[in-house]
């Protein structure tokens, strides 16, 4: 049978409401023969058209509505559609066409997208889409809940479709440029029967690209998504440069899944990050490392950072559940080193202060640390946090206001647990300069430190705290064990010594000589307001004394019971003695008045 063509061209526009259809021209070609066949052509048309006159002329009524959704946008240029008629349409018909700017918004499980240009070429059945497109955006709603803008996208977008399998749309390597960096994307997005499940695998690839971007790459939409873990990655504010970073998602995309239907991973090297993992405390600088989101857990890990002027080192920071139902956890360790200031600032301006009850306020110190730290912390109101510390210390001085003296050369290792304070063995420290061994303990909620050493008493007529006992009554040297207790506005001090190795210049009873034994206890309770005073020396001396602002009360019983009433103001003086020379103790209070006013000038 020989072969006619019929050929019918026609130029089209027009207006419908405010919108005009730019000009354009059809032709239509129609073969007859042993097969017949035809052929559209088009010059160019505009996809707007398409969302507002095709809904209404299908029987499909969901079909209508997909196409009103989708709301196609743009222009397809030199279009060119075949078929022939008695053969399967899926690959009899087929479509040729130059794309400009042409946007669709998300539907279900398809992603919308802007402004993308290109060619195209295929059947139902498959075909390809060469997209070279400049500003164009890409939408999950499902899924994320930011749009991701891009600069340019260039690349190839296969897909494929029957009636068994449904819709299939791939793509291998389409580079991506924007502000996020460099890098290239890979897609295979399945949309099958409706009665089945649709799914997607997703990798995109950055170099070059920038912390401040990772809430883009956040699936908070996807169904148990934790939103504590979105608030803490908001809050932790990270920053710095991204060389590289990876970021994966495979599996449905509906709107309810069991557990296991998805996985997502994110992987991101870093380098001069910002990171605050709490409020309240200080946030690390200058991260370097590897950054893992593994569906709900982060791992940061090989880091180092800096928290104020200390390094660290072997940082790994984990948010994770130690038990399924379980609140989320964030714990970050690591190694440190840098001045001791920091550490004491740790107990001043973080949580760790409230904990304590203020327990470090006012201390300073100089000199550098050294060890390991741990810090564990639910993702939930109010939670309280558990700090493991360990350092090596090495201290030019420390400076404790009970004390009203520095603690200078300190050598030793020290820890501060949550719940226990700090503690610390055989601390190597020298106090009124003199050598001194030093403990510290928790005892009972506070904080305990526990010294002995020897000091010559020249040495403790220069320190501010004993500055109201006059020493100048003794002479020689005492060995010693003192124990300070620490709370928030209260501390208490114990010293104890036997006296051996003192002489007291006292009239009577009252004197002593080196070498002999007096088992004496000193007790200072010291309050914002006032300080109490506790004296027993041997089985003979008790004393109790008052100072608040520049008034004293304080009483002495010498052989007479307990100190039972402190006077309103001075000393009172209360003694039982077997015989009393009383020229003796003429001489000696005349010679200490000589000696008080001498001094006084």
């Amino acid at each position: 049978m020989s072969r006619v063509s019929v050929w019918k061209s026609i130029e089209c526009s027009g207006r419908l409401g405010d919108q005009q259809w730019t000009p354009s021209r059809l032709q239509a070609r129609l073969d007859y023969g042993d097969s017949s066949s035809w052929q559209l052509e088009a010059d160019q048309l505009a996809l707007e058209w398409l969302t507002l006159l095709l809904p209404d002329h299908l029987e499909n009524q969901r079909a209508a509505d997909i196409i009103r959704q989708l709301d196609l946008r743009g222009t397809l240029r030199g279009v060119r559609v075949t078929g022939t008629a008695g053969q399967n349409p899926l690959t009899s018909l087929a479509m040729s066409a130059r794309l400009e700017e042409v946007s669709m918004a998300p539907w279900e499980a398809v992603p919308g997208f802007t402004r993308i240009s290109g060619s195209l070429e295929g059947t139902l059945a498959g075909g390809t889409l060469r997209v070279d497109s400049r500003d164009w955006s890409m939408q999950l709603p499902r899924l994320f809940e930011h749009v991701w803008e891009h600069d340019r996208l260039l690349g190839e977008l296969g897909w494929q479709w029957s009636e068994s399998e449904g819709l299939r749309l791939t793509a291998a390597g389409m580079r991506v440029e924007g502000p996020q960096g460099i890098g290239s994307v890979a897609l295979d997005l399945h949309l099958p029967r409706p009665e089945d499940t649709a799914t997607m695998q997703l990798q995109v690839a950055l170099r070059d690209s920038a912390a401040d971007y990772h809430h883009l790459y956040l699936p908070t939409r996807v169904p148990g998504f934790s939103e504590a873990l979105a608030e803490w990655l908001a809050a932790a504010e990270l920053g710095g440069r991204v060389p590289l970073a990876i970021f994966h998602y495979q599996g449905s995309i509906e709107g309810e899944v069991i557990a296991g239907d998805r996985a997502l991973a994110l992987y991101a090297t870093l380098e001069e990050g910002h990171l605050k993992f709490q409020p309240g405390w200080p946030a690390l600088e200058d991260v370097r490392g590897t950054l893992r989101l593994q569906d709900q857990d982060v791992l940061v890990e090989q880091a180092s950072a800096r928290l104020w002027d200390t390094g660290l080192d072997d940082v790994r920071v984990v948010v994770d559940r130690l038990a399924a139902g379980q609140a989320l956890q964030l714990t970050l360790q690591g190694s440190h080193q840098g001045p001791l200031a920091d550490a004491l600032r740790i107990g001043q301006e973080t949580p760790v202060a409230e904990l304590t009850g203020d327990l470090f306020a006012d201390w300073r110190g100089e000199g550098d640390i050294a060890g390991t730290l741990e810090l564990r912390l639910p993702l939930r109101a109010a939670a309280v946090p558990e700090l493991q510390m360990d350092w090596q210390i090495d201290a030019r001085e420390l400076w404790i206001p009970a004390l009203q003296a520095p603690l200078q050369g300190i050598s030793g290792a020290t820890s501060y647990e949550h719940g226990k304070g700090l503690s610390a063995e055989n601390l190597e420290l020298s106090f009124l300069g003199q050598a001194v061994t030093l403990g510290i303990r928790s005892d009972q909620g506070r904080q305990q430190l526990d010294a002995s050493g020897r000091h010559p008493v020249s040495a403790l007529r220069g320190w501010q705290l004993l500055g109201g006992l006059p020493l100048e009554l003794a002479s020689g040297s005492l060995d010693w064990q003192a124990s300070l207790s620490l709370g928030a506005g209260h501390q208490e001090l114990t010293l104890n010594s036997d006296l051996r190795r003192l002489a007291l210049n006292l009239p009577g009873p009252l004197a002593k000589v080196a070498g002999e034994r007096l088992p004496s206890r000193l007790t200072l309770d010291l309050r914002a307001t006032e300080q109490r005073w506790a004296l027993e020396v041997g089985d003979d001396l008790r004393g109790a004394a008052q100072v608040r602002g520049d008034t004293l009360r304080a009483e002495l019983r010498f052989r007479d019971g307990e100190p039972r009433r402190l006077p309103s103001r001075g000393l009172a003086i209360g003694a039982r003695f077997v015989e009393f020379d009383l020229p003796t103790w003429q001489a000696w209070f005349a010679e200490q008045f000589s000696r008080y006013w001498r001094r006084a000038g």
